[in-house]
């Protein structure tokens, strides 16, 4: 993934919540990534969660642009 490992949102992502964060990127829901992944439900919501926390959003739309503005999802 070529994005700027000094920026302290990215560093603050496990790799796990960033693989979530390109799927909520892509529109699937929290069902179809934990199928996807083959993990729970309430893991991805958990993983959510902690990436709204980290970028200091309150729902998936600002996750995205966000996630857009620093380069981790097209």
């Amino acid at each position: 993934i070529g994005h700027k490992p000094n920026n302290p949102e990215i560093a603050q992502l496990t790799g796990r919540q960033q693989e979530i964060l390109r799927y909520v990127s892509e529109g699937h829901s929290n069902k179809m990534i934990a199928y996807s992944l083959q993990i729970s439900e309430q893991t991805v919501k958990i993983h959510v969660a902690a990436i709204f926390r980290v970028f200091n959003v309150s729902n998936r739309t600002q996750a995205v642009y966000k996630a857009r503005s620093l380069g981790l999802v097209a």
